[in-house]
């Protein structure tokens, strides 16, 4: 599917620490204590990441979208 590819793209081009965090909470369901664990961060950077690679890649779908439409 398109959109999941476009996705997938724009996880890419997260930072490595966001990407992390969202891959291992998307693609693996782990919990965001779990994760933390893993990359050895606090509990809230790992919500921070997860918060903040979301505005991104809802900004960047948004851009995306404008795009297709030719705006």
């Amino acid at each position: 599917d398109e959109s999941i590819r476009v996705v997938r793209e724009l996880i890419d081009e997260l930072p490595a620490e966001q990407q992390a965090v969202v891959r291992k909470r998307i693609y693996e369901d782990k919990t965001f204590k779990v994760i933390a664990e893993e990359v050895g961060a606090p509990l809230g950077t790992v919500l921070t990441r997860m918060r903040s690679a979301l505005a991104k890649l809802h900004r960047r779908l948004d851009e995306k979208g404008r795009e297709g439409r030719g705006e």
